[in-house]
């Protein structure tokens, strides 16, 4: 395939690739607002990165082929920031605003801080370490869309400097292919790895993504060649089977194994699209897809706060409401086309380029400074009314002495001495022991006695248990506790507490179908979905790692302690501003769906080396529902972790545990040893 010919492109606007923005944002769209059919409509933002990478390729290289035109990196930082940079600007500016009058301490901290990561073009990064894109908590995060825009930015950095590096050793575009088509399987080959290995990292990740634009910049490097040129006369045919991938790639893709291999389809079928040039197909051509072609990038900034925002109101099944969501984000994307848009393309298109980034740069950083003081200060408390207020300081009510006892990764294992210098208890396991060691210590009578803690994130007290989070040492953290613990008295208890069945299928809310997130030495290798022996493998680690510390003291294993459906405090917050009833609660069904193997293997744990079993659910739930709050507080300070309100009620627990009798709650219920 020859790559010395002249290119059969033009950087004239092209009405095939207007047609396909729109119809990519259209796909987003429906797929944020949560139209049937769409489910698989994230799929035009891979569509996107394609046409990036072919128009930023076209771009760079006719300027590195021109000997007239002095190539200039800053000059095209220049330009790209024109495109982007305004309308992102007023967007963050406007979320800030509302937010001011809208959001409570937690959920404006949170803006604050992706509002920082999103000005300097690193939000991807920031929510690839928070959570994934499809999670439950995404519409709690009124910038999440601007991964992709990061994304594409990191993109913009890195080609013109390895497109300049090839052309100034190896001139001519038969070396950049060559170059590019390296990183290209390299990428392509991380993606499909880490796709299985750690979807989070793979789906927001420049590295796991530059493949999809280097194949568009590979379709401008290559499209002189004999087969991109016999490709082009068949071009009805070509589009044809080009826009038919992406339709079934938005039918059938399958948002847990994305990007990886599955992404090619999209990705090759914008690939089609663009070498057919067909610039009058019926498909693409159309005024109003053309209309919506040019205001893609608005409507994209704007669609997803829309979307958040009727969720943020519990009207995202609302048929009527998320139709006049979606007309309402037309309508803004319009209006930042018409207004805001061209303040890049027009005002500052007049200015030089050193005097232009500056310009940008200054503004950012004015963007970002509030957005900066909304972090430090927590939110801002005292801009709601006190009951919200209230409501959303149970964000914050967790255990004060935490990061004492607690290890968040790494090789520093912790332990703390709560209360009293004469140890009566251990408590041991994930963060859920975390949160519930001040209610064991309230269990003391004593006030000379205290509770020595130890946990560590994500870590199942399970020797020889791996996770697949490399920066987690869980074998090491639990061999570690068992040697601290030689130390106390072996008549001292220990309680072990963890969240054990998220390890089984994930921390999605009633999860039940086997996504586990650890593996054993025995299996050394990261387990695939559906491993049915891993349940017990499960159970049988379980039962022996309890009964290897029962050989030296009393071992107390408390039940899973009940997950809510959503964030507790988040979730009364809204319901109090929209003067609706807040009655977050889970069923006892679907508990004990959730909950079987683990409290099967903790019951042979009992029948096998005498572990006690402490249960919590008569002190948190009724006959058939475990509550979220008490009295309009919160017991939880997201949908699974107790506040130190909450972990009151476990007190009568643990002291009856102990040895410490306190009146029973009001329930009368009794305490299962």
């Amino acid at each position: 395939m020859r790559t010395d010919a002249p290119f059969p492109f033009s950087l004239n606007f092209r009405k095939d690739i207007n047609g396909l923005r729109a119809w990519a944002v259209v796909a987003v769209v429906l797929f944020h607002f949560g139209v049937p059919g769409f489910a698989g409509g994230f799929v035009g933002v891979d569509v996107f990165f394609v046409i990036s990478g072919f128009l930023m390729t076209n771009i760079l290289i006719r300027k590195l082929e021109n000997p007239q035109q002095k190539f200039s990196v800053w000059d095209f930082y220049l330009a790209r920031a024109k495109r982007i940079a305004p309308a992102l600007l007023v967007l963050c500016i406007a979320l800030l605003a509302l937010g001011w009058f809208v959001l409570p301490p937690q959920d404006y901290r949170s803006l604050g801080m992706h509002t920082l990561t999103s000005v300097f073009f690193a939000s991807n990064i920031q929510y690839w370490r928070e959570a994934g894109y499809f999670d439950a908590a995404s519409h709690d995060k009124w910038l999440l869309h601007t991964w992709s825009l990061s994304v594409e930015w990191q993109f913009y950095l890195l080609l013109p400097l390895l497109l300049w590096g090839v052309w100034r050793w190896w001139p001519g575009r038969a070396s950049a292919v060559r170059c590019l088509v390296v990183v290209f399987l390299a990428s392509l080959g991380l993606s499909i790895w880490l796709t299985a290995q750690k979807p989070e990292a793979a789906f927001f990740l420049l590295p796991t993504r530059a493949w999809e634009m280097l194949s568009g910049g590979l379709v401008a490097l290559l499209a002189g060649g004999g087969i991109a040129q016999g490709l082009r006369v068949r071009g009805r045919a070509v589009e044809a089977l080009g826009l038919a991938m992406i339709a079934l790639s938005i039918a059938t893709a399958n948002p847990l194994h994305w990007p990886g291999a599955a992404a090619m389809l999209p990705v090759m079928g914008t690939v089609l699209v663009l070498l057919a040039q067909r610039g009058d197909s019926v498909f693409t051509a159309p005024a109003v897809l053309q209309g919506i072609g040019n205001w893609s990038y608005s409507i994209y900034l704007w669609h997803w706060p829309v979307a958040v925002a009727l969720a943020y109101g519990g009207w995202q099944s609302e048929t009527g409401l998320v139709a006049l969501g979606m007309g309402l984000s037309l309508l803004l994307g319009w209006l930042s086309f018409r207004w805001v848009e061209p303040l890049g393309r027009k005002q500052l298109a007049q200015w030089r380029t050193w005097p232009a980034l500056a310009v940008f740069g200054a503004v950012s950083v004015l963007v970002a400074l509030p957005a900066l003081g909304i972090r430090l200060l927590h939110g801002v408390p005292g801009r709601l009314s006190p009951t919200v207020e209230s409501i959303s300081a149970a964000a914050n009510d967790s255990n004060p002495l935490r990061d004492k006892s607690h290890s968040m990764g790494g090789m520093v294992f912790k332990k703390h001495v709560y209360g009293g210098p004469s140890i009566r208890a251990i408590v041991l396991g994930d963060s859920h022991a975390s949160t519930i060691v001040t209610a064991v210590q309230g269990a003391l009578a004593n006030p000379e006695h205290g509770v020595l803690g130890m946990s560590y994130t994500s870590c199942p007290t399970l020797f020889g248990v791996r996770q697949e989070r490399q920066d987690l040492h869980c074998a090491a953290f639990n061999e570690w506790a068992l040697q601290q613990m030689a130390a106390v008295p072996s008549d001292v208890p220990v309680i072990i507490a963890n969240r054990s069945s998220a390890y089984l299928y994930g921390n999605r809310y009633g999860a039940h179908e086997l996504d586990p997130v650890i593996f054993f030495d025995s299996t050394l290798r990261k387990l695939d979905k559906g491993y049915s022996p891993f349940m017990q493998e499960y159970a049988d680690h379980l039962v022996a790692s309890t009964c290897r510390i029962a050989k030296t003291r009393p071992v107390y294993l408390l039940r899973p302690l009940p997950e809510m459906p959503v964030d507790v405090p988040r979730a009364m917050v809204r319901a109090a501003q929209l003067e609706r009833p807040a009655d977050v609660v889970t069923t006892l069904a679907t508990y004990h769906q959730r909950h079987a193997v683990t409290w099967a293997a903790q019951d042979k744990a009992q029948t096998t080396c005498g572990a006690h079993l402490l249960n919590p659910l008569p002190y948190l739930c009724d006959g058939q529902y475990c509550q979220g709050a008490d009295g309009g507080k919160p017991r939880y300070y997201d949908d699974n972790h107790m506040t130190e309100t909450g972990n009151r009620r476990l007190v009568p627990l643990f002291a009856t545990a102990l040895g410490n009798a306190l009146p029973s709650v009001a329930t009368g219920s009794e305490v299962r040893h």
